[in-house]
């Protein structure tokens, strides 16, 4: 008869294996546990914690995504890519659908570098004004549109200009990665080509509303492609 040896490395190696296999299993519930959400308000109020009492800490537009919890008692807790979390109120939110979520990709708002050279598309750009000065800042993600490659170059432009007549002009490259429905900016590129890691990612993903556009770090870019979102 054969012992029995508690400490037999057959059944280590299997044991790791249903260890591993439980945390991948952990992972996948825990995944599916969170919704992707929409927020459906503007200027909606983040909270530190989930009561009109919170902390407000910060502000979520109308259109901006994240992964959401189930609502309890009336509060979602959302998180974004990089791992910040609050609590915004559940009538705020509605999920994307399945359908939606198969359809809601990142490369949709990729130019193709021979589009980028031959000036035939515009920006996301937005234009500040005060009283005696402008500034307009646009952004352009480059990159592969059918997904066979992740990787992503940006390009973001400010240029500058008041009424005493000066003006001056300020661009920075980075790159990146498509990760499903965002890009993740995590570099910049110097002078010479060199790329230095972010101090902090740049979150970057379409927005989900009427208005085609962008947000970059929680801003909003509207696409000056899309001639509703030209001025007067």
């Amino acid at each position: 008869m054969r012992k029995h040896n508690k400490h037999n490395p057959f059944n280590m190696k299997k044991l790791s294996i249903f260890l591993a296999a439980l945390a991948v299993g952990m992972a996948a519930y825990a995944q599916n546990a969170q919704e992707l959400a929409f927020v459906t308000k503007n200027n909606v109020n983040m909270r530190a914690t989930p009561s009109t009492q919170g902390k407000i800490v910060g502000k979520a537009k109308e259109g901006m995504v994240f992964y959401a919890e189930a609502a309890n008692n009336g509060w979602r807790q959302v998180k974004s890519p990089t791992g910040e979390k609050a609590y915004i109120s559940a009538t705020m939110l509605d999920n994307l659908r399945p359908e939606e979520i198969k359809v809601y990709k990142a490369t949709d708002i990729l130019k193709t570098q021979q589009e980028v050279d031959d000036a035939m598309t515009a920006g996301y750009t937005v234009t500040k004004q005060g009283k005696n000065w402008e500034q307009e800042e646009t952004w352009v993600f480059i990159g592969d549109k059918t997904g066979k490659s992740n990787k992503v170059k940006a390009t973001y432009t400010t240029k500058y200009a008041n009424t005493t007549g000066l003006a001056r002009a300020n661009e920075t490259n980075y790159v990146g990665t498509v990760n499903g429905w965002y890009i993740l900016l995590t570099g910049t590129i110097d002078y010479n080509g060199k790329v230095e890691k972010c101090e902090t990612p740049i979150v970057v993903y379409p927005a989900f509303s009427a208005n085609s556009g962008v947000f970059v770090d929680g801003n909003y870019f509207p696409d000056m492609s899309d001639t509703s979102n030209w001025g007067d």
